[in-house]
């Protein structure tokens, strides 16, 4: 799963939040999220890059609220 992204992640979960599904990719480090969140136009927390949020105000507001993600 990890090899459609770019960089190429370590893991990836699956997690659904209220009905909707999004992906938690795991990076190495900081820089490698936010530049995997940048080439997907999605959020980034840590070493993490978060996709098929973007688009979903739900999903959106979860996440920069709880997890303090940023759009890249």
């Amino acid at each position: 799963f990890c090899d459609n992204y770019r960089p190429v992640c370590k893991r990836a979960y699956t997690v659904k939040i209220r009905e909707l599904n999004v992906i938690f990719l795991e990076y190495e480090n900081e820089k490698d999220a936010k530049e995997g969140a940048r080439l997907i136009k999605g959020y980034w927390t840590k070493n993490w890059t978060l996709d098929d949020v973007t688009g979903e105000p739900i999903l959106e507001k979860f996440v920069t609220k709880y997890l303090q993600a940023e759009k890249t």
